[in-house]
């Protein structure tokens, strides 16, 4: 083989190793610092509890690794050092340059189960990435039912904050009977509503941006492929649960034969998840007061929320309230 032809070969191989990884020319991170592993802690679950929302795979002991470039830290959780919390929060200080996290559980019958994460997959989408290196938050979980005895299902390793349609809301809108939020402040009047997000990971140290707009319908369920009208179906321009970062912060998006756009609702710094209203009131959940449109009863209020944490902003799913 000649010299040209392997100069090419070589050329090649370094552009496929390059489409391969991370393209960032900034700094990356190797001082001491703090890695952060949200836990779920239905992993600890054991699988013969009464109650079927209780049971889990009965994982008795947890392997973190944090494999950096020259050397690897581990720590070790067990069922007795979980958080009273949805998700126990496992933070170990590192240094150097990181490469991957791995993660591994045995159970009481001595089931063993492994996953690990280098890189970002393709369907996460996030405004801010640099490279993997550089994160400093992830979300262990585990994916299995009682159908199976909780036998064979298997960890989940995540980069957080999670977005999309891990994030649900509860709402109350107008004066309800029976709330469904954690709402504690004054007693909602019409077009009045209370949000609760809740996130599939702790909500310790992430704080989010509220993006609103209000509609004359609700567009989830004209313009939905497959939810409950069936021309939706063969729309052009059909609904997303989520949109992107660009689409609810600045462009809009297309729905049907018309151009939407979400505005920001918060005024200033982005909020804290955990008591968001105030420091010290004791709920999670804040309002929207729409009582300087007293037009907008019987609209519908679109509600996103961008999902924020060291350079990371993600966006929620999108919910829609009847206002009242």
């Amino acid at each position: 083989m000649n010299k040209t032809i392997l100069t090419v070969l070589a050329a090649a191989a370094v552009l496929a190793a390059a489409a391969g990884c991370d393209q960032f020319d900034g700094t990356i991170r190797d001082g001491a610092r703090n890695i952060t592993v949200d836990v779920d802690n239905t992993i600890f679950n054991e699988p013969d509890a009464v109650n079927e929302w209780e049971q889990g795979p009965g994982v008795d002991s947890l392997e973190l690794t944090f494999v950096m470039e020259e050397e690897e830290i581990t720590m070790t959780l067990g069922a007795s050092g979980r958080s009273a919390d949805d998700y126990t929060q496992a933070v170990k200080e590192v240094s150097g340059v990181l490469q991957r996290v791995d993660a591994s559980a045995m159970n009481a019958s001595g089931m063993v189960m492994t996953v690990s994460i280098d890189a970002k997959p393709a369907y996460d989408e996030f405004d801010g990435w640099e490279i993997f290196a550089n994160l400093q938050r992830f979300r262990l979980g585990f994916n299995g039912s009682s159908a199976d005895s909780w036998n064979t299902g298997y960890l989940t390793l995540d980069i957080a904050p999670r977005g999309g349609t891990a994030v649900r809301f509860k709402a109350d809108s107008g004066v309800t009977s029976a709330m469904t939020t954690d709402w504690g402040g004054a007693a909602l009047t019409s077009l009045q509503i209370a949000v609760e997000p809740v996130l599939s990971e702790n909500p310790e140290g992430l704080t989010f941006d509220i993006y609103t707009l209000i509609v004359d319908e609700d567009l989830r369920e004209l313009y939905k492929p497959g939810y409950l009208n069936d021309s939706a179906d063969y729309e052009h321009y059909p609904w997303a649960d989520v949109w992107t970062y660009a689409e609810l912060t600045e462009t809009g998006r297309q729905i049907g034969a018309d151009e939407y756009s979400f505005e920001k609702y918060n005024s200033g710094d982005p909020l804290p998840f955990i008591e968001p209203t105030a420091a010290g009131s004791g709920y999670n959940s804040f309002m929207i007061d729409l009582t300087s449109e007293p037009d907008a009863a019987g609209k519908y209020l679109m509600i996103a929320l961008v999902i924020k944490y060291d350079v990371l902003s993600v966006p929620s799913a999108i919910e829609i309230i009847e206002i009242e």
